[in-house]
């Protein structure tokens, strides 16, 4: 397939796709890079989709039980449905600059619905903790926004500075990923802060409308008393506007007034539990594209699972060994094969037809294409894709003959340059974090305590996190009952 770029290439693969499973002659089976990368593409986003579909309304129950009305359950939904929508726009908008990275979609539904609910969430609570003070509606918005607005502000701005950090790493997927943080967390704030005010000063007191004592309205429930008893209890505990006093006696005020009563027999506990979900990193290990991502019965994975079984020299994309004369003179056929032989030395590699005089062959040239004499390219498949990084390390150490330059190309050392180029940024991009988050905090709050506070409570809880992961999708736990095949996590976790 023609193009200059992994984007452009798969809108080949797309419009070529359909002519391709139009072939006579027998039952077709598209496999390779392009289909599997299209086929992610098109998973996730339907997967992304129905999590919409679903996402909205589950999380507009869950707020009816917080809050105990329609109206008020609404507010933060309305808050995340448009800021997924506007977020999309700005990536929309954010492709004519340049590429964006099919996984921002994702970031933006997910981070963008679950940041915005929360934003509303402080909002409107803070909104009915006034009212239920005695404040008039005008004053209720305001001191809202003075607190609760405040709080939200200064979050998405601590989000954004902390997510600028990955832009020190090289990947451009990562930048794209970035953009989409951005955007659906700086909308999601600036929505909260204006759109939801303004809300909440045209409704006032009707925030908590269609609650639950609306069900009163139906005689079969209001007429049997067991009913009528629980929709009362459930009125009074959730639709009734309540005071920060009557917060603090309620449930939550009387769940933290226990745990700072014995802060250490929780805090110790829970850190040690942290501690040991940190334990399966150890085994933890990234990896480029790959059919295992997709569902077992995906015709993308099917046909590479064929090819693989019938063709097992092929299973994985090729390495390649670019020699170059240092002089720009002719490379020589005796020095492509003194590159052959270093190769060979190197074990793990594909032995075409078990005749090792095929092995690391000559890649030939495109019809059309222009030919370099000064460079030449030799090439071989790997047995073992999770053995890339060891074999790409052990041909870039082989010795060079002199007068020549030696290269390691292909898809898998792609891969793995991407990860190293991570892996070598990651202190940096630590260090950006660590300076910017802790300057932010300290001007907020006046502390370095707190700061550092918030950093090893960030460390443990990313730690644990990536360890579940690992524990779950490298080593395989749960991996019949979740219907997915252990494999490297994907680099852009």
């Amino acid at each position: 397939l023609k193009g200059d770029g992994d984007d452009t290439i798969l809108k080949h693969y797309q419009a070529a796709e359909p002519d391709l499973q139009k072939l006579d002659g027998g039952k077709v089976e598209l496999g390779g890079l392009q289909p599997i990368a299209n086929a992610l593409t098109g998973t996730i986003a339907s997967d992304q989709q129905r999590m919409e579909v679903l996402a909205l309304p589950l999380v507009a129950i869950v707020l009816f039980f917080v809050f105990g009305g329609v109206i008020a359950a609404s507010l933060p939904v309305i808050v995340g449905g448009l800021s997924i929508a506007g977020a999309t726009g700005i990536l929309q908008l954010t492709t004519h600059f340049g590429p964006v990275h099919f996984f921002a979609q994702p970031v933006v539904s997910l981070i963008g619905l679950g940041i915005a609910i929360d934003y509303g969430l402080f909002v409107v609570s803070r909104f009915r903790e006034e009212i239920a003070e005695g404040y008039d509606t005008e004053a209720a918005v305001r001191r809202s926004v003075m607190t609760a607005g405040r709080t939200v502000v200064f979050s998405a701005v601590l989000i954004i500075v902390s997510c600028a950090s990955l832009l020190a790493l090289p990947q451009g997927f990562v930048h794209s990923l970035t953009y989409a943080f951005f955007a659906s967390v700086g909308l999601a704030a600036l929505l909260s802060i204006t759109l939801l005010p303004a809300i909440l000063g045209v409704l006032g007191n009707n925030v908590d409308a269609l609650g639950v004592r609306t069900l009163y309205r139906i005689p079969f429930l209001r007429d049997w008393e067991l009913s009528n008893r629980v929709i009362g209890w459930f009125a009074e505990k959730t639709q009734k506007t309540k005071t920060r006093e009557e917060v603090e006696a309620g449930f939550w005020g009387k769940l933290v007034n226990f745990v700072m009563k014995r802060p250490l027999a929780f805090a110790i506990p829970i850190v040690i539990a942290m501690i040991l979900l940190i334990i399966p990193l150890g085994k933890l290990s990234f990896g480029g594209m790959s059919e295992k991502y997709l569902p077992p019965d995906n015709t993308a994975r099917v046909a590479q699972e064929h090819f693989d079984q019938i063709f097992p020299g092929f299973r994985t994309e090729k390495l390649t060994l670019v020699i170059k004369s240092t002089a720009d003179k002719p490379v020589t056929d005796q020095q492509v094969a003194d590159i052959r032989n270093r190769a060979m030395s190197v074990s793990g590699f594909v032995v075409p037809d078990d005749d090792p005089a095929e092995m690391w062959k000559e890649r030939p040239y495109l019809p059309g294409a222009s030919k370099d004499p000064s460079v030449r390219v030799i090439e071989n498949g790997l047995i073992e894709r999770n053995d890339a990084a060891q074999k790409i390390k052990a041909l870039r150490s082989i010795s060079t003959p002199k007068g020549l330059d030696v290269l390691v190309g292909g898809t898998p050392a792609l891969e793995q340059d991407s990860i190293h180029a991570m892996v070598d940024k990651g202190p940096l991009m630590l260090v950006i974090l660590l300076t910017t988050t802790t300057l932010l905090m300290f001007l907020a709050f006046g502390s370095l305590v707190l700061p550092l506070k918030a950093a090893v409570m960030s460390a443990l809880t990313i730690g644990s996190t990536m360890g579940i992961l690992t524990w779950m999708f490298v080593d395989g736990h749960g991996a019949g009952l979740l219907n997915f095949t252990p494999t490297p996590l994907m680099v852009v976790v």
